[in-house]
């Protein structure tokens, strides 16, 4: 692995990032502007439970984030999956690990990370046996079948360890004392 391929999948991970960002920003700018005295009404917090977060829930939830959107970009790239995709996912694993402070993320996401690249590795073998043998439709059928698996695998972790976060913080616990 030469560092020009590195760099390659840098750039296109944050050019994807980037345009993600800009997607989300202009889809709740637009929801906002069309339903902004409904959302007022129904009173979400979803802002003031952002806010009441610590710093290291913050990077947790930064982290998987980022590791949700970079096995996003992997399953979009995956006929160019590496080993540098499974040291991306291990660090990002890592790091939410350290910010979440449980040790039994630590383990739960390194076999996570090692699952979607397990994952990703299937969907390149099965691209290069359509290239070298033939295309076959319960091939593309199988492929087809693991992008669905795999993004809801990433989503359900993503959605889990972010309600796990949130669910865990001091503004949440003594909003449902209140109700």
């Amino acid at each position: 692995m030469n560092y020009r391929n590195i760099i390659n999948i840098f750039f296109h991970f944050i050019l994807f990032f980037v345009i993600f960002i800009i997607v989300l920003e202009l889809f709740f700018y637009a929801v906002i502007k069309r339903h902004g005295n409904d959302i007022r009404g129904r009173k979400l917090h979803v802002y003031g439970v952002l806010l009441e977060l610590d710093n290291w829930s913050i990077f947790a939830i930064a982290a998987i984030l980022v590791r949700f959107l970079f096995t996003m970009y992997s399953l979009l790239d995956a006929k160019a999956v590496s080993i540098i995709h499974l040291i991306v996912l291990l660090i990002i694993s890592v790091v939410f690990a350290i910010s979440s402070k449980r040790v039994r993320n630590f383990f739960v996401e390194v076999a996570s990370s090692f699952a979607v690249y397990f994952g990703l590795i299937c969907i390149k073998l099965l691209f290069g046996y359509m290239v070298d043998v033939r295309v076959e439709w319960y091939i593309i059928l199988g492929i087809g079948l693991l992008y669905l698996f795999m993004f809801c695998y990433a989503l359900f972790f993503l959605l889990r360890e972010v309600n796990s976060i949130v669910s865990n913080s001091e503004y949440v616990r003594s909003g449902r004392d209140e109700d």
